[in-house]
């Protein structure tokens, strides 16, 4: 009984040992250097070089577009409105022929005054005659002294009558053409206020308004610490300037900083600036706001990056380098100022030097990399393969 046990259990006995066994085999083989996990891989990214070219010092403001000049057209004379010879929103030309007035009652006055002159001339000749004989008359004593310098003066009186109708034909031709409202100025036209066939009051009603816009005004407004700069600038050479448009990133109107208002707003610390630009495409419109950038000057040899490869910290700014050993290290630099996409390095940075554009918050200092090389065109045959054009 006792050995059909033992020999039930020997088997199981003999487990252990083996388990025990193939543990301190797998132990052995594990003995000596510990192995290290695999390098990372390279990380790909993109790069600029550093390099100096020309830098402009910027600053810029927003404002609004004034017209030149804006003339509110009235009528001098009263009268009724017949013609209109004009298309409201259009650009008319100084000199153009914007209303006609009812001549009719002009023109008869013209012709009323025209009468009273030739009666006023007929009784000056008269009163001439009479004194050349009584000046005859008066020296053989046969007419009295009284009766000549009456007809003396009766000359003088018939003389200044000749001089007053001139003056009332002159105003009545004036008069006569102001009946032709013609434009003063060159510019656009805007919406017409008194319509033909009405009753125009004379210097009353405006019955358009003109507004030259070539050249045009943008007024814009700068804070009051930008203004010893733009000062110290204005002075030197002409400041130019560039207009954009909001909602049309192509337009870049040219212009010059013309003047700078004489005080700053207390409530808002805000100085008016203005400028000129010729708006030869008519795209700047009085009352449109726009964004108005003036280079102070141009720094000639200024380091430049792209201001997307700079990590702001609260210790500063830093960009990653790449070295000759396609490695990455952390650098600080100190920046001057920044232009539109870019930013001109002061210090921290030597031109040549591959600063990291793309791949930024993958990387690590002391870190390889793998620089993306550019992609070149397809060519025909590459974009037929890939379904492009022809596919």
């Amino acid at each position: 009984m006792f050995r059909f046990i033992r020999a039930a259990l020997r088997p199981l006995s003999l487990a252990p040992l083996v388990i025990g066994c193939t543990l301190l085999l797998g132990l052995a083989g594990c003995d000596g250097k510990k192995q290290q996990a695999p390098p990372p891989p390279p990380v790909s990214v993109a790069v600029v070089k550093a390099e100096r070219k020309a830098a402009p010092l910027v600053i810029s403001g927003v404002g609004h577009v004034d017209a030149t000049r804006t003339v509110n057209v009235r009528s001098q004379v009263t009268g009724t409105l017949l013609k209109t010879n004009f298309t409201e929103g259009t650009q008319v030309k100084e000199g153009d022929l914007l209303f006609g007035i009812d001549a009719a009652p002009f023109q008869a006055r013209l012709r009323q005054a025209e009468a009273a002159r030739g009666k006023s001339k007929a009784a000056l000749d008269q009163n001439a005659r009479d004194y050349t004989r009584y000046s005859d008359l008066v020296k053989k004593e046969v007419v009295s002294r009284d009766d000549y310098e009456k007809t003396m003066t009766a000359k003088d009186q018939s003389n200044m009558q000749v001089r007053q109708d001139e003056a009332d034909i002159a105003t009545a031709r004036l008069n006569l053409g102001y009946t032709a409202i013609r434009s003063p100025v060159a510019g656009i036209a805007g919406l017409q206020k008194i319509k033909t066939g009405n009753l125009v009051n004379a210097n009353t009603e405006v019955l358009i308004s003109i507004a030259q816009i070539q050249p045009v005004i943008v007024k814009f407004s700068l804070p009051e610490r930008q203004l010893p700069l733009l000062r110290r600038y204005l002075g030197q050479e002409p400041l130019l300037a560039w207009a954009k448009v909001p909602g049309n990133p192509d337009f870049n109107e040219q212009g010059r900083v013309t003047a700078v208002d004489n005080n700053v707003d207390p409530l808002t610390g805000m100085v008016l600036v203005q400028a000129e630009f010729p708006n030869a495409s008519l795209s700047l419109w009085p009352g449109q706001y726009v964004t108005v950038n003036v280079v102070l000057t141009v720094d000639q040899d200024a380091l430049i990056i792209p201001s997307r490869a700079i990590i702001p910290r609260r210790e500063g700014k830093f960009i990653f380098v790449v070295g000759a050993n396609s490695t990455v290290d952390l650098r600080q630099i100190e920046t001057a100022r920044e232009m539109d996409t870019d930013t001109v390095v002061q210090s921290g940075l030597a031109p040549g030097e591959n600063v990291v554009v793309d791949g930024i918050v993958r990387l690590r200092p002391g870190g390889q990399v793998q620089i993306r090389e550019p992609q070149a065109p397809a060519q025909p045959d590459q974009a037929k393969d890939k379904g492009g054009p022809g596919a």
